[in-house]
């Protein structure tokens, strides 16, 4: 019997799906990702003056994951000029979602 608490049991799958990209993608660049019960989570900040910026950690990740795109209405983060996107998808009933704020600065 498992005594495992739903809650529990989505974070042990979320982990599970992560370390399983990984191992199938070891060439993905390096970004943070945070494990929850709710899903995983990684956030970017993109500067549209940076050449060095993780843009291509982001498109690396969202077309690995197959992630789909979608540019945030408001301001990102409230920052002047900033904008949002959000790249998602449902994977094994664990929402993967790898967010971006890109600003001009």
């Amino acid at each position: 019997m498992n005594n495992r608490s739903e809650p529990a049991r989505r974070q042990c799958q979320a982990a599970h799906i992560l370390a399983q990209f990984l191992r199938e993608h070891p060439d993905l660049p390096a970004i943070d990702w945070t494990v929850s019960q709710h899903g995983l989570h990684a956030h970017l900040y993109l500067c549209d003056v940076d050449p060095c910026d993780d843009r291509q950690a982001f498109t690396a990740w969202t077309t690995a994951l197959g992630l789909t795109h979608r540019p945030d209405r408001g301001p990102g983060l409230g920052l002047p000029g900033a904008n949002d996107v959000h790249a998602y998808r449902f994977i094994d009933d664990v929402l993967v979602i790898l967010t971006a704020t890109i600003h001009p600065f």
